[in-house]
């Protein structure tokens, strides 16, 4: 069954990489909204995909996650505004902790700065012009490494 990538886009950063991974992956897509427990049967790989909205995931990414039985392998993809690599390392920490207490097995991780469209930060022109073409051809490497989870 071709793999699935589920995922959250307030601003259309995150949509950009999604197309982008699904395109090489040849994926089924979904916005989380719209992905119920049957779009997830049978799947062996499945991707989420998320801004980073008030330093967290998007909730209900962690709810369609509990939709997955655990000999499935899960990657995720974040975009955010601020790109501090202590952040960074902070939202992955806390990513795996939610995929562990799923018993999801997370097989690849990638992230990549988005403009942030906070009126605040949008003043400031945060992240302006992310993702950029580098972003994407990092996001195209990504996408060919989770191929060998098909």
């Amino acid at each position: 069954m071709k793999p699935l990538i589920v995922y959250q886009s307030r601003t259309g950063n995150t949509r950009i990489i999604v197309d982008t991974i699904a395109s090489i992956l040849k994926a089924d897509v979904f916005q989380v909204e719209n992905a119920g427990s049957d779009h997830f049967k049978g799947r062996t790989l499945v991707g989420f995909g998320s801004g980073i909205y008030w330093t967290m995931v998007d909730r209900k990414i962690y709810e369609s996650a509990s939709f997955l039985p655990p000999e499935c392998k899960v990657f995720m993809f974040i975009t955010s505004g601020m790109g501090s690599k202590f952040m960074l390392r902070l939202y992955w920490y806390f990513i795996k902790m939610k995929f562990d207490r799923f018993g999801l097995k997370l097989v690849g991780n990638w992230d990549c700065r988005g403009y942030d469209q906070h009126p605040i930060s949008k003043w400031m022109g945060i992240s302006k012009g992310r993702p950029n073409r580098t972003d994407i051809e990092s996001a195209e490497q990504f996408a060919l490494k989770m191929k060998m989870y098909e």
